[in-house]
């Protein structure tokens, strides 16, 4: 029943449903992290996925939809049964969205730093050219 926030007074139990319901930030090596443990909070809270295969493609977006607009104390006002498939599909699609927003934020993040080890190496073959250049003039001076 933790995931249900009965007592929609108190700040931290709306903080948690505000937190299933959070958009992925930008993509940086801090943000990563953070997003990463949001992620295994995520799917801590995960339902048995089964349950969700009965149930047509349709009506589990449309329960989401529903879900996702939902405040705290509209939440609470709802039979308990309605409550329980709203927030259990709302947490199950999250944890998806999140772990793909994850895996792309993690994509992202590779792509960047391998473009700037790229831009790094070139930078630093070009400032080293001249030494080269100098080497092989000494070597020929010797020869």
């Amino acid at each position: 029943d933790k995931c249900l926030f009965n007592n929609f007074k108190s700040y931290e139990k709306q903080r948690s449903w505000k937190d299933i319901k959070t958009d992925p930030p930008t993509v940086s090596a801090n943000n990563v992290k953070h997003y990463t443990e949001h992620v295994q909070w995520l799917q801590s809270l995960v339902i048995n996925k089964k349950i969700f295969n009965e149930i047509p493609l349709e009506r589990y977006n449309q329960l989401y939809v529903e879900g996702i607009s939902l405040n705290l104390y509209k939440l609470n006002r709802l039979p308990k049964m309605k409550r329980y498939a709203l927030v259990s599909t709302v947490i199950q699609k999250a944890t998806e969205m999140a772990v793909d927003n994850l895996t792309t934020m993690i994509i992202k993040t590779y792509n960047i730093m391998k473009s700037s080890a790229k831009n790094k190496l070139l930078a630093y073959k070009t400032s080293r050219l001249n030494v080269v250049d100098d080497l092989v003039y000494n070597f020929e001076c010797v020869l």
